[in-house]
């Protein structure tokens, strides 16, 4: 009877063991669970993934000519950490959200700033071209180990209220970066203009204005209606040198006139346009049998029937015997006595 006992009291504490090992390992398993890293952070402008690091290396002001209100042009730096190809342009979009909280409002701002004339103006093709360049480059696909600057213009709502930078993660907020507009170089217009009204109100107050002291007052830019009109009033020779802009606010011109060009560059009607289109159409059309058979594979009586709902009868006594097959000469005269 005792031996029985020894043996119960045996197995209890085994089960006991048994049991205080199992709790010391889902112990152990928790701490490693919440000890591991987190998928992707963002600090100081830096967010960072198993995929791609991405660095916020420069924020400024912009003011297109040609486009109201003004944007922010932010420079990421996007190194792709992955195996793969990436899309650095479309990887930005998914994960940088740009809001900005006025008076009313938080707004989430688009990434549609038309910023490629910002730098140079309307007239300086080169600096027009190197945005355009630097625009595709971001569309393209980004080898592994590489490194690019992207960029992007953000249309402010305003250029005094503050600006959040979002890094997202899996559809999830992981960091914020806060910007304030007044930090932030202005855009040059607006600098040269404040410079110019300086200089002036010091010349006025001034009784011997002192000649090296004096700004040349900044040059009115072109508006976008001004330069359509101009473009209208140009020659065909006068346009070899144009640029994008100008060809683009040219085709607006036209458009917007019920205006066209002719087949040597001279601007007509639309009316005239299509006049001519036609006239072009119906002179190229088959003069023979063979050539109207070789262009829409049956001969003008079938052609009449088939596509514009004549009846047999009709589409033989149209069509001149030139036009007709031997077949259709001998069936006219048959069965319509044409």
């Amino acid at each position: 009877m005792k031996k029985m006992k020894f043996l119960g009291l045996a197995l209890v504490c085994g089960l006991l063991l048994v049991g205080c090992n199992n709790k010391k390992e889902s112990t152990e398993q928790t701490s490693v669970e919440t000890t591991e890293e987190p998928a992707a952070t963002f600090e100081e402008g830096v967010l960072t993934t198993d995929n791609f690091t991405l660095t916020i290396k420069d924020k400024e002001i912009i003011k297109s000519p040609t486009t109201e209100g003004y944007g922010l042009y932010i420079t990421y730096e996007f190194t792709n950490t992955s195996p793969e190809n990436i899309l650095p342009r479309d990887t930005i979009a998914s994960c940088i959200q740009i809001e900005q909280t006025t008076e009313t409002s938080l707004v989430i701002l688009d990434n549609n700033y038309d910023y490629f004339d910002a730098f140079g103006g309307i007239e300086d093709t080169d600096s027009y071209n190197e945005q355009v360049d630097k625009y595709n480059l971001g569309l393209d696909e980004l080898l592994p180990d590489k490194t690019i600057e992207v960029f992007e213009a953000y249309s402010l709502e305003d250029t005094t209220s503050p600006i959040s930078i979002i890094a997202m993660f899996d559809g999830s907020e992981i960091g914020k970066q806060e910007i304030k507009l007044e930090d932030l170089e202005k855009p040059k217009a607006e600098t040269n203009e404040t410079v110019s009204a300086n200089n002036q109100t010091s010349q006025i107050e001034e009784s011997e204005p002192v000649q090296e002291n004096y700004t040349e007052p900044a040059v009115q830019e072109e508006s976008y209606e001004e330069l359509k009109q101009r473009t209208l009033n140009s020659t065909p020779s006068e346009r070899a040198n144009w640029s994008n802009k100008e060809w683009e606010a040219f085709g607006m011109a036209l458009s917007e006139n019920g205006l066209a060009l002719d087949d040597n560059g001279n601007i007509i009607s639309q009316e005239e346009h299509d006049q001519n289109v036609q006239e072009e159409t119906v002179s190229e059309e088959p003069t023979n049998l063979t050539d109207f058979v070789n262009k829409y594979g049956m001969s003008p009586a079938a052609y009449k029937m088939q596509y514009e709902g004549m009846s047999e009868e009709e589409a033989l006594r149209s069509t001149p015997d030139e036009m007709k097959t031997s077949g259709e000469i001998q069936l006219g005269f048959s069965k319509y006595g044409i």
